[in-house]
């Protein structure tokens, strides 16, 4: 559940910064990055919530 939280209140605060910017080329280079860091760091806690699912389970 952490994890779902996390991950709406972080959408949520791009999507109110979209909302919030002038549109200028830097506000949407700043979109972007926003949502590249988020999209990689959403691949690493699945891959960490897996990887720590497999190690409970072998023990």
């Amino acid at each position: 559940m952490f994890w779902l939280y996390n991950t709406l209140t972080f959408w949520a605060a791009t999507v109110l910064t979209a909302y919030l910017l002038p549109s200028r080329s830097i506000c949407l280079f700043i979109l972007i990055t926003l949502s590249l860091f988020g999209t990689c760091y959403r691949l690493l806690v699945a891959v960490s919530i897996q990887i720590l699912l497999e190690f409970c389970a072998i023990r």
